[in-house]
């Protein structure tokens, strides 16, 4: 039901956009009654579209639709006849009577009015023009639901570099791990001679690091150096 009322409330915001739009651009490219009668059209375009919704929300699971009966006649005369009548019914809806409503007021203001002010085909259409709001307003729902969207990321709106962590030196050979010590682990305020166990783990890191430098040692002085054969 959220997307539905989502769904109402910007036809209906667009219904007005799009009637506030066609009578600026009257006014500036024809005359004011242009723009008056485009937006007295625009005005009755909200109003059939809010009798519309009116009587789609009053539609429910078990509400009888007259035309629907009518399709289940066995009798091919009675049918036709309750379908008339259905369409009839529909007919007499409230919502249906806005633009006639519209065009007896424009019938009625050139009977009252003097030749001079009468309504010409111009300002009828501008008439005309502003009740189909509406439909320029599901116009615009159309083409952006089915235009293609791209999906940009508006947080990551500056470059970014990846730390990449290389496990080799610039020789190509992999990297010495670094050993941290345990005197380097302690607590602030702990001194390591008080503490046991700190003194020969200490001694015995260094002494396997000193040989693992050895090695290293060796390894690089078997490899020939540059300009030897």
């Amino acid at each position: 039901m959220k997307e539905y009322q989502g769904l109402k409330d910007q036809l209906m915001d667009n219904t007005r956009k799009c009637g506030a739009v066609v009578a600026a651009y009257l006014l500036v490219t024809a005359d004011g009654p242009a723009a008056i009668c485009a937006l007295l059209g625009s005005a009755a375009s909200y109003a059939y579209l809010a009798l519309l919704y009116r009587d789609v929300d009053s539609y429910k699971g078990d509400t009888v639709v007259p035309l629907v009966e009518a399709e289940e006649i066995d009798n091919a005369a009675l049918r036709n006849v309750a379908k008339l009548l259905a369409a009839w019914r529909q007919a007499l809806n409230g919502r249906l009577l806005v633009p006639v409503g519209l065009a007896v007021a424009g019938a009625g203001y050139n009977a009252l009015a003097g030749p001079e002010a009468q309504l010409d085909l111009l300002h009828q259409g501008c008439l005309l023009g502003g009740f189909l709001s509406y439909k320029l307003a599901l116009l615009i729902k159309l083409v952006d639901e089915l235009t293609p969207k791209t999906f940009v990321d508006t947080t990551d709106t500056r470059p970014r570099l990846e730390q990449v962590e290389d496990e080799l030196d610039m020789y190509g050979r992999p990297k010495r791990r670094v050993i941290k010590m345990p005197t380097e682990a302690l607590p602030e305020g702990v001194e390591a001679d008080k503490v046991p166990l700190a003194a020969p783990l200490a001694g015995l890191i260094l002494a396997t690091e000193a040989d693992a430098q050895k090695e290293a040692q060796k390894e690089q002085g078997q490899q020939p150096t540059a300009g030897t054969r």
